[in-house]
């Protein structure tokens, strides 16, 4: 006898797989092309602050629907690019992350690239960290000759120096993938309808964007909101 519920079902199901495949395969064809066009710009092109935020925004919309609020999810996102994310306690007291391509770190672990965290920090500096140290790799390593040559390549994430002109892409492109413009002054403006309270405003973003409050009191600035918040 034919079991029609049974049959249903496991049409659905390959439907389904059909479905997640077809995203999949999407998903990393423009993967691809971003580093695609990174490889060939950074040849003789030095990114602007406009052009990361539009790279980390692209990256972004590969993960997380328009119509479907979550937080960045920036381990998948490192997965993705083929950098796996460990979290450590013997880690450099000086850092609070870095990122080993085909080094001796790397080995250890049987990876060609790894991203280290400190496993001590609060989980929303473990995602900026994280994002950061993955905006080295597209920025810093991508088209450099570490790559050319299969150098080994390591930049760390400084826990008292981010002056120099790479560190400030890493930060900018961490920001906008963890909060991008559109999407940040959306959920801003939401927040100010609900309390207008600069202190629960804040509060408020970084749990939904699971960033430390300091870099949603940057963030505001950045991408210059209407600040209509109360001062308490």
């Amino acid at each position: 006898k034919l079991d029609l519920k049974a049959a249903e079902d496991k049409g659905w199901r390959i439907r389904e797989t059909i479905k997640y495949v077809r995203r999949k395969n999407k998903m990393e064809d423009r993967l691809r092309e971003i580093l695609e066009y990174i490889e060939k710009k950074s040849a003789n092109h030095d990114f602007n602050m406009e052009e990361v935020d539009e790279i980390a925004e692209k990256i972004h919309e590969c993960f997380v629907a328009p119509d479907n609020f979550e937080p960045t999810p920036i381990v998948k996102i490192t997965e993705a690019f083929g950098i796996p994310v460990y979290r450590t306690k013997n880690i450099n007291v000086k850092h609070s992350g870095n990122i080993h391509i085909v080094d001796d770190k790397c080995e250890k672990v049987g990876k060609e690239k790894i991203i280290l965290v400190d496993a001590e920090d609060v989980l929303p500096q473990q995602r900026f960290v994280i994002a950061h140290e993955l905006g080295h790799y597209l920025f810093d390593y991508i088209g450099s000759d570490f790559q050319r040559y299969n150098q080994p390549f390591t930049c760390p994430y400084l826990k008292d120096n981010h002056e120099g002109k790479n560190e400030k892409i890493a930060n900018r492109f961490a920001t906008s993938l963890l909060m991008p413009a559109q999407l940040f002054i959306k959920e801003h403006n939401n927040a100010v309808d609900t309390d207008d309270r600069k202190i629960y405003v804040i509060k408020y973003l970084s749990r939904l964007f699971q960033v430390k409050e300091d870099s949603i009191i940057k963030r505001i600035k950045e991408v210059k909101v209407n600040e209509r918040e109360k001062a308490c």
